[in-house]
């Protein structure tokens, strides 16, 4: 029997905003979403689709803003980010529970993710993940700060 093994590197719309995704392995299998850290993309997971793609579907985005992924309007905050991986989800048609995989700002989007939708969450496994409220580090406090246009 031949398996529905798939490689998709691709773009796709979430709530009008241009997201960069990988999509490996068998679509039929139990599906398994990456989330990168701070600054980063979904090329810091290089090493895993590989291993995880034979026995899974293996999911992961870049965050808007991140990597090939455009920015959203408005403050970034672990709740947006998290409604917005929900989306891409959605968008992608997985609503089955996930293995969610997070590092460092994608361990705090990972867990929002597991707090806002959690029978969507079937295990949870957080890699030098960031946390919430006071302890978040400056770095993720500035993500929420939005730029301003032009300059001096």
């Amino acid at each position: 029997m031949e398996r529905s093994a798939t490689h998709d590197d691709g773009m796709l719309v979430v709530d009008g905003v241009r997201v960069r995704y990988r999509d490996d392995g068998d679509r039929t299998r139990t599906p398994v979403l990456l989330i990168h850290g701070i600054g980063r993309s979904l090329e810091d997971w290089e090493g895993l689709y590989g291993r995880l793609a034979p026995d899974h579907r293996v999911i992961s985005l870049d965050l808007p803003g991140f990597g090939l992924s455009e920015r959203t309007e408005g403050r970034y905050s672990m709740e947006s980010m998290a409604r917005f991986v929900i989306a891409g989800l959605d968008a992608l048609g997985e609503h089955r529970p996930l293995h969610v995989v997070g590092n460092s700002l994608g361990g705090a989007v990972a867990l929002k993710i597991s707090a806002l939708e959690p029978a969507r969450v079937r295990s949870l496994v957080l890699v030098n993940s960031a946390g919430f409220g006071k302890e978040v580090t400056i770095a993720l406090r500035l993500l929420a700060i939005r730029p301003s246009a032009g300059g001096s």
